[in-house]
């Protein structure tokens, strides 16, 4: 793919990033302006559920004001590092035509779509339709599909496979994407603790998200193995640590979220830190 037009890609990724970045302030902004700063009158919403599994139960059930301070500002520290973190990248790799960054930008973006859970939690208070919070809940499991696709494209670029058309991939990541979620069931009847609507068939989709975060891994893994270069080895036990992180990071209660944006930031270091040294240090 020409520079020019990798660049302008990434840049609207960014711009995207940042909108929604922007977008999440003001709503968190406009949860605490419509609920006096009560941020626990938010569980009034949510219905008892006795179906979840026992290791859930108190992770997906967060009722005091401070565990919704720490989910938003959770969210916050997640999302703005995030953007960090893909600026910093872009700028490091502007010059290199390296697949696996290019992609992993693109993971890096699609953790804004996070955001939207705060603007679903207004809808639901105001009293919205619930195909409105249902399209909502779709477009968040959206943004975490995709972005397991584009780490999955990165790690297939780890391989060396011949595709050289990046927008062809990206395109065919986000049709996937969006073909899923079109099919996906969403049980209107469930609202999780960020305010989506529960998934139909949970672990279907725990399944399928595994099975993507472990091929990941392993072809990083066969890279190191074929490439002969030990890096690719630390970039797979990265991606692990993202997935770890990121699924810490929806789960609720404080410390869970704090180790999620803790090894988010680990692994997105060790990730880019040993990219760049094989396509910048040799």
């Amino acid at each position: 793919m020409p520079y020019g037009q990798r660049n302008a890609i990434l840049i609207s990724g960014l711009l995207f990033a940042g909108a929604l970045l922007l977008a999440y302030i003001a709503s968190a902004v406009l949860l605490f302006s419509i609920t006096g700063g009560e941020l626990q009158q938010l569980s009034k919403l949510r219905p008892e559920v006795t179906s979840d599994p026992w290791w859930l139960e108190d992770l997906e059930s967060p009722s005091s004001n401070a565990l919704y301070l720490w989910k938003t500002a959770g969210l916050f520290v997640l999302l703005a590092a995030a953007f960090v973190a893909a600026l910093v990248l872009r700028r490091l790799y502007q010059r290199t035509a390296s697949a696996e960054i290019f992609f992993f930008l693109f993971f890096l973006f699609s953790l804004s779509f996070e955001s939207i859970w705060s603007w679903n939690a207004i809808l639901i208070h105001l009293g919205s339709p619930v195909l409105l919070n249902v399209v909502f809940s779709k477009v968040t499991y959206f943004g975490r599909f995709f972005g397991l696709l584009a780490l999955l494209t990165s790690s297939l670029y780890a391989i060396e496979i011949s595709q050289q058309k990046f927008s062809l991939l990206l395109l065919t990541a986000f049709l996937v994407s969006l073909a899923f979620i079109y099919v996906l069931p969403v049980d209107a009847s469930y609202l999780t603790a960020n305010f989506l609507y529960g998934l139909g068939d949970r672990t279907s989709m725990w399944l399928i998200m595994g099975v993507l975060e472990a091929a990941v891994a392993v072809n990083f893994f066969i890279a190191a193995h074929r490439r002969e270069r030990s890096e690719f080895v630390y970039a797979g036990a990265a991606a692990v640590v993202i997935a770890v992180g990121k699924e810490l990071t929806n789960l609720g209660g404080p410390a869970q979220i704090l180790a999620g944006v803790v090894l988010l930031g680990v692994g997105v270091w060790l990730f880019s830190s040993r990219v760049y040294r094989v396509y910048l240090w040799t």
